[in-house]
């Protein structure tokens, strides 16, 4: 199967079994294009996402008290770190990409 239907089947499951939805927004920080903050739809901070310089990764740094705090932190691509995100939140992880400073 391919894993945009095996991610839905798993929303999907995990709906029925009554684990809150949340959708994050992703938006850059600065002109650099290489941190985003992680804000869920209400506006609450729940983190960061930083390309790193030297092995071209992306590093979930989210905040303590969030409900990213159990994600995978290292990934090969911004769209991977996306998805474990959208996964872990059982919800969509969107990127904002209109506020440039």
């Amino acid at each position: 199967m391919e894993e945009a239907v095996l991610l839905g089947l798993f929303q999907l499951h995990r709906a029925s079994k009554g684990m809150p939805r949340m959708d994050v927004v992703l938006k850059p920080i600065g002109a650099t294009g290489k941190e985003w903050s992680l804000k869920d739809r209400l506006g609450r901070d729940l983190g960061t996402i930083t390309k790193t310089d030297d092995s071209n990764s992306f590093e979930i740094a989210p905040m303590p008290d969030s409900a990213l705090r159990s994600c995978k932190t290292t990934h090969t691509s911004l769209d991977d770190a996306m998805s474990a995100i959208a996964k872990l939140a059982n919800g969509a992880c969107s990127l904002d990409s209109q506020d440039w400073d």
